[in-house]
């Protein structure tokens, strides 16, 4: 087994998957980790740069192109193109980054 350390500034997001996290870089690459999505979670509270967008799903804002709101659903838009449903319960803590971002001119 190939250990590898992780760069959280490389990071596009952190997909959960049971047991498993996906993580996705972007380089393109991707990796699967065998650490659930909770102890990354603990790992990049200080980092500031990610939101988590669902139950499942953390992203890393600096990679963020666009927040898409429709009634009472929502995507984010990511550079690499992925596009990741916003969980309802979550809509409005990205609407007040966006918010946020768009007063310090980041969106």
């Amino acid at each position: 087994m190939k250990l590898r350390k992780i760069n959280f500034s490389n990071i596009l997001f952190l997909e959960a998957d049971t047991n498993y996290t996906s993580i996705f870089y972007a380089d393109g690459t991707k990796t699967v980790s065998s650490y659930n999505l909770g102890v990354f979670e603990k790992e990049i509270e200080d980092v500031g740069d990610f939101l988590k967008i669902s139950k499942s799903t953390i992203i890393n804002k600096r990679y963020l192109v666009e927040f898409l709101r429709v009634k009472d659903t929502g995507s984010v838009l990511l550079t690499n193109g992925y596009r990741i449903k916003v969980a309802r319960r979550k809509l409005a803590i990205l609407s007040a980054e966006k918010r946020k971002s768009f007063f310090l001119g980041k969106m």
